[in-house]
């Protein structure tokens, strides 16, 4: 039985992951896995399609088609004159009173009155700010998402007229909404929406306070509860186990850095560098699912022809021909030259400070599983990026010294029940197994 649960292991994760939330730090690397159909590049994408998630969000949509009929207006009063053309009501008491200041035999000179409908109040403008928030974030950020019905956006596309279709509706098509103008600009203060949220009509004061909420959202203002809320609905959402047993062992690495100050980054060139820090002489610097800054992969191309027979002989020479043949037989067609590729999933890079040069590199390697068969493999993946790492084209490892020295590695796995860990003689490659008791198998891992 798996030691790993789903949930067991959604709660350690998220455990961790609130405190660097309510930091306002950037876990971006994390949040690429979570759906081939989100490109949440940054903490600020996250938190607005948590909002638009929100119970508060979804009834407050739920209500507009009523609410917005009552949308109210103030009544502006203008007067101006007119010659023999009247358009409007004319304002008699005005209009004698021009006459008799410019030519009181003048029939034809009138002052008209006329009265319009303001729909730019302070509350008009707040509704319709936070109504072009959530139509942004449903049409741009979730749009393939809700298009394609996943479960966790129902809400916004299930029922014949979805939430989604009313907002399209009432934001660009109302005819009240659209007599609203604001600018992207506009300046909407703090002081602006705490009156609005003390209106006695409640549907402009929920609106005021949905908006508030999203300010404080996008400023990192979170309260524990809803920053467990975002992790637990929105970042950590799908049924991944996998994904989430490679965090949780990048969290209990990132838990032996005692006494560093870790820098978390943002995305950078794809790299998904995790975070940063330094030592008295090190620079260190981890990534999750990434190639980090080295290279893992080997092109035919490079690979030189052995001149003995043999099965590599015969392996270039089949490759020549296939990529020869192809480029005669089909247009337009491109050859990959690649015979291995790779990208571990977890990396930590180890560099002297004064020089800049790699001092050392740790590799991890993850396998929610407990069958053998499948650990093994895992191992030998392991053991293939150890030989094949490359800083820029040049091997890390010395033919001679192949699994010594500057590279360690790790294969961590959900349950190693009759594999016999005690016999590992290996001291640069261990196999450690998801316990609460495994430091002595972790000490592997520099971390400075």
């Amino acid at each position: 039985m798996s030691k790993a649960s789903s949930e067991n292991l959604r709660q350690k994760i998220s455990n961790n992951l609130i405190t660097f939330l309510m930091q306002g730090v950037q876990l971006d690397s994390f949040t690429q896995q979570i759906d081939t159909d989100i490109n949440i590049d940054k903490m600020e994408k996250l938190l607005k399609i948590h909002f638009v998630l929100k119970d508060d969000v979804i009834e407050f949509v739920q209500d507009l088609p009523k609410e917005v009929r009552r949308i109210k207006t103030t009544v502006n009063k203008t007067h101006e004159k007119a010659s023999n053309e009247i358009r409007g009501k004319i304002d008699w008491q005005r209009t004698i009173k021009s006459r008799y200041k410019t030519n009181p035999r003048d029939k034809s000179k009138f002052v008209i009155s006329r009265t319009e409908q303001n729909y730019n109040t302070t509350e008009n403008i707040i509704l319709k700010k936070l109504l072009s928030i959530i139509n942004n974030i449903v049409f741009q950020l979730l749009d393939n998402v809700i298009e394609k019905q996943y479960e966790w956006v129902e809400d916004w596309w299930q029922d014949e007229e979805s939430l989604r279709e009313t907002v399209k509706k009432i934001y660009h098509r109302n005819i009240y909404m659209r007599r609203i103008e604001i600018e992207t600009d506009t300046n909407i203060t703090p002081r602006m929406i705490s009156d609005t949220i003390k209106s006695r009509n409640q549907f402009y004061s929920r609106a005021a306070e949905l908006l508030r909420c999203y300010r404080n959202l996008l400023n990192y203002n979170i309260e524990p509860e809803e920053a467990e809320e975002v992790l637990q609905n929105t970042f950590i959402k799908p049924e991944k186990t996998d994904v989430l047993f490679e965090l949780y062992w990048v969290f209990q690495i990132l838990q032996k850095v005692e006494g560093e100050d870790v820098t978390f980054h943002l995305i950078e060139g794809g790299k998904n560098i995790v975070a940063e820090w330094e030592d008295e002489n090190y620079t260190y610097k981890l990534y999750h699912d990434s190639t980090g800054s080295l290279a893992w992969n080997e092109n035919s191309g490079d690979m030189n022809t052995p001149e003995e027979d043999g099965y590599l002989y015969r392996e270039k020479k089949t490759i020549d021909k296939w990529q020869n043949m192809i480029k005669d037989l089909f247009i337009n067609q491109s050859v990959s030259d690649v015979l291995w590729g790779g990208r571990p999933d977890i990396i930590i890079e180890k560099y002297e400070q004064n020089t800049e040069e790699l001092s050392e590199l740790f590799i991890g390697e993850v396998k929610y599983t407990q069958r053998k068969k499948y650990i093994t493999k895992g191992l030998k993946e392991l053991l293939e990026y150890i030989a094949l790492a490359k800083e820029n084209t040049a091997y890390i490892t010395e033919k001679e010294n192949l699994f010594d020295a500057n590279i360690k590695g790790a294969l961590f796995t959900d349950n190693t029940d009759g594999i016999d860990i005690e016999n590992q003689e290996d001291g640069n490659i261990k196999i450690v197994m998801y316990d609460e008791n495994f430091e002595e198998l972790f000490d592997i891992v520099d971390v400075g």
